[in-house]
């Protein structure tokens, strides 16, 4: 959905570029976190470790989503 939004050209674009900062330090959070929890497998193989990693997967979907709609939102305001 797109519609309007209300303030100068200078101002929205502003905010857009610190929704794609949003984005881009979420991407790094999702990418390290991955790496983390991807190395649980190794360092401890108990079924405590897979729940974990399981949660995990969850929690860097949650990640990658914000990280979608926080790209979306900056790159409309900067259209």
């Amino acid at each position: 959905m797109r519609g309007v939004v209300p303030g100068d050209p200078g101002s929205l674009s502003a905010i857009g570029a610190a929704a794609r900062r949003a984005a881009r330090d979420l991407a790094a959070a999702r990418e390290a976190s991955g790496t983390a929890y991807a190395s649980l497998k190794d360092a401890w193989a108990t079924s405590t470790s897979v729940r974990t990693r399981k949660e995990g997967q969850r929690a860097l979907a949650t990640l990658a989503e914000g990280e979608r709609h926080a790209e979306a939102v900056g790159a409309a305001l900067q259209a």
